[in-house]
């Protein structure tokens, strides 16, 4: 069945909790290859012990300028953590437990090609045709958060899961479906708007799974398809920007109200293809377009980080950011400055002959940790209208409880704060009164206006003066809502001579205007 990708499903977002919170950024350095070291190349990035901080340190150049500068992130992995320390400090567990919860996730891998960036997320590729068969030590994040998702599922009684995945490939411009296999399938997909959702790829397949084996089945199936090349600097290098969708829907049955409430939870990985340098890649013919394609849409996903940095910064929300200047930033618009949780993992060569391209992946990150999100659950419409109502119910039952809080907060003799009360309601109430005979201004005599106020100052000389240490927070309760006119469901005698006033003098205005028609 077609559904969307990077994009919430079809339903309306609610929120449920009104901070926001950052993007989590993650900086995982690899070690150097063989051939790095074949050729001589030396470490010129290390991560610190505070595990936060990447520092630069190369030997002095051709120009015999030495490099130093450090970057504090959230997290920083060494080139010596295995596949399984990455995934338990990167922090994408707890983003696994929000897509349970019905909340939309992303986790995206940027750096330079040949940095790690598929490594980390999905393993070496000599193991990636098993991925549906057998778990290894190699396995990156994606084959272990899905593990986890299961295992998640397993351990929640009472309440019902589904769960079904997408995958697509962002290719020079175009959208194709690396799931679908009928007539029409590599064709390009379109990219539609829809204020509710977003955007989304429209007519993106999903295929229902219900184990970790399928899901890495389907997975599997669309990666040997993405596009790839070999340059100097990879010999499997991604022409493409790939996303894999996992969508979890979440029905929870409330006894105590009878109903149930449906939510829609999204685990996003994006393995976005690295940034490349025409010198060091020697790249050639169609490879040296698809990298101008590459960088072209990088760029834009540069200028859409450091507008919302820049937007935080200043506290200018109303400033533009660029996301419609490439598909890839349309489709990541939920996830940067949207509705998401955000993992960015950076991903550096510790090479130091690479070490201009990781400074730019490591600037990258710095403003990228910057961004705010508002994380939203994402519910149907009809489940979205019956929670909006919850909560508006809860809302006036926390205001009910707060006036009669302030009600029964009267000394021992209460009939002070009842004459209070009175004259606060009769006051709005006379006020109204006065604004309806200045709107008949123009159909109501001089005298009979005189006639009128002096009335309702007399109704005002009966007024009990407010006296007692409670009456205050009576007053406040009134003034708060001062469309209630009743205490104890008995109309207040000062409302009550006022509106028979009001109704009378209307009805002498009415002839008053009949004979001036004659």
């Amino acid at each position: 069945m077609p559904r969307d990708t990077c994009a919430d499903n079809n339903g309306s977002r609610v929120e449920t909790d009104r901070d926001d919170e950052a993007i989590r950024v993650v900086a995982r350095v690899r070690p150097l290859t063989q051939g790095e070291h074949d050729v001589g190349h030396v470490v010129g990035l290390t991560c610190l012990d505070d595990a936060r901080t990447v520092h630069i340190d190369t030997p002095p150049g051709e120009d015999g300028k030495r490099v130093t500068q450090s970057y504090s992130l959230d997290v920083s992995v060494p080139p010596e953590a295995s596949q399984g320390v990455f995934f338990d400090r990167c922090g994408i567990k707890p983003l696994l437990h929000s897509v349970l919860d019905g909340f939309a996730a992303t986790c995206f891998a940027y750096g330079q090609t040949g940095s790690g960036k598929t490594y980390s997320l999905v393993g070496p590729e000599s193991t990636t045709d098993k991925l549906d068969q057998r778990s290894s030590e190699q396995d990156g994040l994606l084959s272990r958060a899905v593990k986890f998702l299961f295992s998640e599922i397993k351990r929640r009684d009472g309440v019902e899961h589904a769960v079904e995945v997408s995958y697509c490939e962002i290719y020079n411009e175009q959208v194709r479906d690396l799931l679908f296999e009928g007539a029409g399938a590599g064709q390009q997909l379109p990219v539609r708007y829809n204020p509710h959702q977003g955007f989304f790829v429209e007519g993106l397949n999903t295929v229902p799974c219900q184990s970790k084996a399928e899901v890495m089945r389907c997975f599997c199936k669309g990666f040997k398809t993405t596009r790839v090349a070999s340059h100097d600097m990879n010999t499997r290098s991604n022409r493409s920007h790939c996303i894999f969708n996992i969508h979890v829907h979440i029905k929870t049955t409330d006894q105590e109200m009878r109903s149930t409430q449906v939510a829609h939870g999204k685990m996003c990985f994006v393995d976005l293809a690295g940034s490349e340098r025409v010198r060091d890649t020697k790249a050639t013919g169609k490879t040296l377009a698809e990298s101008g394609q590459i960088n072209k849409s990088l760029f834009v996903l540069g200028k859409v980080i450091s507008a919302l940095t820049t937007r935080v910064k200043k506290g200018t929300p109303e400033m533009r950011v660029p996301y419609r200047d490439s598909i890839l930033t349309r489709l990541l618009m939920s996830s940067l400055g949207g509705h998401c949780k955000t993992l960015m993992v950076t991903c550096c060569s510790a090479s130091a002959s690479h070490i201009s391209e990781t400074t730019r992946s490591l600037q990258f990150a710095a403003r990228a940790k910057h961004i705010r999100n508002k994380p939203v659950v994402v519910l149907d419409p009809k489940e979205s209208l019956i929670q909006e109502l919850k909560n508006e119910i809860a809302k006036l039952r926390r205001q009910n409880a707060q006036l009669q809080k302030n009600l029964h907060e009267t000394p021992p003799d209460g009939r002070e704060c009842v004459a209070e009360i009175q004259n606060a309601a009769a006051g709005h109430h006379l006020a109204h009164l006065r604004q309806s005979l200045l709107l008949e201004e123009v159909h109501t005599p001089a005298r009979q206006r005189a006639v009128a106020e002096q009335e309702m100052q007399e109704m005002c000389v009966g007024m009990v003066p407010p006296v007692g240490p409670g009456c205050r927070a009576a007053r406040s309760a009134v003034d708060a809502a001062p469309g209630n006119y009743q205490v104890a469901s008995r109309p207040l005698p000062h409302v009550a001579a006022a509106d028979r006033h009001i109704v009378a003098h209307r009805g002498v205005n009415q002839q008053d205007n009949d004979v001036d028609l004659q």
